[in-house]
């Protein structure tokens, strides 16, 4: 998404295509910590950071890529 972009609403298929098509997205899962590690469902090399700690480590999300927000 380009910076000051509106955030679009994507299915899991468009998230796909998205990869599928080379544009490198990053999936970020923003479950909280308990649930994330009762959950055997991630997306192998996502980035988990909690929705509660994300202005303070937005830093750590690249740019220049789109960005799929999950929280599963």
């Amino acid at each position: 998404m380009l910076q000051g972009a509106e955030p679009k609403l994507v299915s899991p298929l468009e998230a796909w295509a998205l990869f599928e098509s080379g544009r490198e997205p990053v999936f970020l899962d923003t479950r909280n910590p308990k649930h994330w590690g009762q959950s055997g469902e991630q997306i192998p090399g996502s980035l988990r950071i909690w929705r509660l700690e994300l202005e303070e480590r937005i830093d750590e999300v690249p740019r220049g890529r789109p960005v799929v927000i999950y929280c599963a």
